[in-house]
C-alpha cells in the first residue's frame, strides 16, 4: 500500500514577470464568487503594473458574477462587470502567478497543467508564506521520513525469500502494526497544519459572501504589498 501526504510548495523571494507588468491569475471552481471577487479587488488595489484575470476549474463561459458577489464588492465601492471562462492552457501560460483559492483547486491546476508548477499557490499560501509554513511543518516532515524509511525497511525484511508463507504473513501483520503508528502521528500533524483554504460562498447568504469578500479583501491588500 503506497500512502500519500500533503505537500506544499515553497515560496521563493524572486518574482516572476517584473519589467513592464506581473501577470496574475485566479482560479476558483466555477469562476462566479471567490476568484472574481479577488479579480476586482486587486485591479482596484494593486499597483499599476499588475494585470489580472480569473477563472475556473469547472467554470462555463459567459456567466456573470453572482449576485452576493456583486453586492458584496458593491458595498466595498468596486464595480463589477465580470463574465466567466474555463481554466485553460493561453490563461496559464499567460500567467506569472496562479493563485487559487483552496488547496484542491492548487492540486487539480497541477494535475492539468504540471508546466505550471514553479507558479502555482493558494492566495493565502503566497501572500503569507510564514503562516503557511507554521504550526508543526518540520515535525511533519520528520514524521513522513520516518514513515519511509521504516516502510522501506520493513519491505526488505517481507520480501526475503527465505521466509516460509506463514513468516511472511505474520512479517507483513507486524509492518502494518507498527507503521500505523507512524500514520497516526502523521495524521495528527497533518490536522494541525493551518488551512490554507477560503471557503465557498456559493448558495450562501448575502452575509456570509460579505465575510468572504473581507477575507479576501485583506489578502489582496497583503498581495498588493508583495507585488509592489
Amino acid at each position: 500500500m503506497i500512502y500519500y501526504f500533503k505537500k506544499r510548495s515553497s515560496i521563493s523571494g524572486a518574482f516572476y514577470g517584473w519589467g513592464d507588468h506581473v501577470n496574475v491569475l485566479f482560479v476558483c471552481t466555477g469562476n462566479t464568487c471567490r476568484s472574481p471577487m479577488a479579480e476586482q479587488l486587486l485591479r482596484q488595489k494593486g499597483p499599476g503594473h499588475i494585470q489580472v484575470q480569473s477563472a475556473g476549474i469547472y467554470a462555463m463561459k459567459g456567466q456573470s458574477a453572482h449576485p452576493n458577489a456583486v453586492n458584496a464588492l458593491a458595498d466595498r465601492g468596486v464595480a463589477c462587470e465580470h463574465s466567466s471562462r474555463p481554466l485553460d492552457r493561453d490563461l496559464t501560460d499567460w500567467a506569472d502567478y496562479i493563485l487559487t483559492m483552496t488547496e484542491g483547486h492548487k492540486m487539480q491546476v497541477l494535475q492539468t497543467f504540471p508546466t505550471a508548477q514553479n507558479k502555482v499557490f493558494t492566495l493565502k499560501e503566497f501572500v503569507n508564506a510564514e503562516t503557511a509554513s507554521a504550526g508543526n511543518w518540520e515535525d511533519l516532515q520528520k514524521a513522513i521520513a520516518e514513515y519511509e524509511t521504516k516502510r522501506a525497511e520493513w519491505l526488505h525484511v517481507c520480501q526475503n525469500p527465505d521466509l516460509s508463507a506463514d513468516e511472511r504473513q505474520k512479517k507483513e501483520q507486524q509492518m502494518h502494526e507498527d507503521l500505523q503508528v507512524n500514520l497516526d502521528d502523521i495524521h495528527t500533524l497533518e490536522n494541525a497544519q493551518p488551512s490554507l483554504d477560503i471557503s465557498d460562498p456559493f448558495g450562501a447568504s448575502e452575509d456570509v459572501y460579505s465575510k468572504v469578500c473581507s477575507e479576501i479583501e485583506a489578502l489582496i491588500d497583503q498581495l498588493s504589498s508583495k507585488l509592489r
